[in-house]
């Protein structure tokens, strides 16, 4: 990821957030798909129809801000592309043709 602004080459987020020590990825994530579902997180689909829950939290652990490249997950949950970096950001965007 060269700019950190820029999730996914020019796409514009759905929804952008962050997620921290004291909320794993994998709930920034649910929350971040309900906002751009517009429903409440319990009302999604479950994550593991996508992704494994505990695999993405043990790939990203806690946010890690520093002078290197973040480490970057992208995966497709209904009908969005998730991207979750290392340093804490997570962004929602539409699947192409959406």
């Amino acid at each position: 990821m060269t700019d950190e602004h820029d999730p996914r080459d020019g796409d514009e987020p759905v929804v952008q957030t962050r997620y921290s020590c004291n909320e794993k990825a994998s709930e920034a994530v649910i929350r971040a798909l309900a906002v751009a579902e517009g429903v409440r997180p319990t009302e999604l689909d479950l994550l593991y129809e996508s992704i494994d829950p505990e695999a993405l939290d043990s790939l990203l652990g806690d946010p890690v801000i520093s002078d290197d490249p973040p480490t970057r997950i992208e995966f497709g949950a209904s009908d969005y592309i998730v991207v979750v970096s290392s340093n804490g950001r997570i962004a929602v965007l539409e699947l192409d043709g959406q």
